[in-house]
């Protein structure tokens, strides 16, 4: 069964276009012979008992509008074209601009679920790790750590340099973005927690820089609101939530404006997933780490979230 295809006024294609696609009795007639099998131009002018010149310009009218699709096909007898419906119904979207409401998604990406990490374990100081509701997983500051399968449990991750990097399906991404926009509680990383500790934070989507924020320090001296009893007094306690935006106008971090890219520079459509990446740069002026807050540690009930707004 396929999807049903939805179109509003806004769209590329005239609604005018679309009605003239779905006017024709021939055309309704190809859209049902293709409910059931592609076939070629050819097979469905034998079919449907259309001429061929009739049946090619009711292709290319269908194919406009998106109700099919045709893919080049070579033979010994030449070039031929596959025909193939991709949608059961359609939808047609009508609305007041003055009253239409903004439509939005939110996904919650877990901290333990990223798909990719680099931590450079070559540095004086190291420091990185995972943590549970109920543990440390693995052995204090090995890397090797950030592949162990519990990681996926995870509610808080820290390291001094390096990155973590998530990826996201795009099957609920709407085909008309208006904004992105990714909120996560972070703050730097010291040995045990040092409240002035300076770190600069960098998101990434699709490999391509966001923006960077200079976090103030690594965050302790009271207990994060969220923190089990088993996590020591001394380590680091909470972050503070940062919110990332991304629109059609430029970038935002907590409503200033970062930079000039829009959505149409983060390859979007280009890619099969979408890759959100959040570390420290290896230049970064302030080298001074991550911690990475889930819905069991810090100030803020939430993991990772993203919102897809249209």
């Amino acid at each position: 069964m396929l999807k049903n295809k939805e179109y509003t006024v806004s769209d590329s294609i005239p609604l005018s276009d679309l009605g003239r696609a779905l006017s024709s009795p021939q055309r309704i007639e190809i859209l049902e012979t293709l409910g059931a099998q592609s076939l070629s131009i050819t097979e469905l002018s034998r079919v449907l008992k259309q001429p061929m010149s009739t049946m090619t310009t009711n292709i290319d009218i269908l194919e406009e509008v998106g109700l099919i699709s045709t893919k080049a096909q070579y033979s010994k007898k030449g070039k031929s074209r596959l025909c193939t419906r991709i949608c059961d119904g359609v939808y047609v979207r009508l609305f007041d601009p003055q009253t239409q409401k903004e439509n939005s998604v939110s996904i919650e990406i877990p901290v333990g679920s990223y798909s990719n990490y680099s931590i450079d374990d070559k540095t004086s100081f190291l420091s990185c790790g995972l943590a549970t509701r109920t543990q440390k997983l693995g052995r204090d500051n090995n890397p090797d750590n950030f592949f162990l399968p519990e990681r996926f449990g995870a509610k808080l991750l820290w390291f001094t340099s390096g990155f973590v990097e998530y990826r996201v399906s795009k099957a609920d991404m709407p085909q008309h973005l208006k904004e992105l926009e990714i909120s996560f509680e972070a703050c730097a990383e010291a040995p045990f927690f040092r409240n002035n500790y300076k770190s600069d934070i960098t998101l990434w989507l699709n490999g391509i820089e966001v923006g960077t924020w200079t976090c103030p320090g690594d965050f302790g001296g009271r207990r994060g609101a969220l923190n089990p009893d088993w996590w020591p007094d001394s380590m680091t306690q909470y972050g503070m939530l940062t919110n990332w935006r991304v629109t059609n106008e430029g970038s935002w971090f907590n409503d200033e404006r970062i930079g000039e890219r829009t959505l149409a520079d983060y390859a979007l459509a280009e890619n099969p997933f979408l890759a959100i990446r959040i570390g420290v740069k290896d230049d970064a002026v302030n080298k001074g780490g991550l911690n990475l807050f889930g819905n069991a540690f810090g100030d803020y009930n939430q993991e990772i979230v993203l919102r897809m707004r249209w």
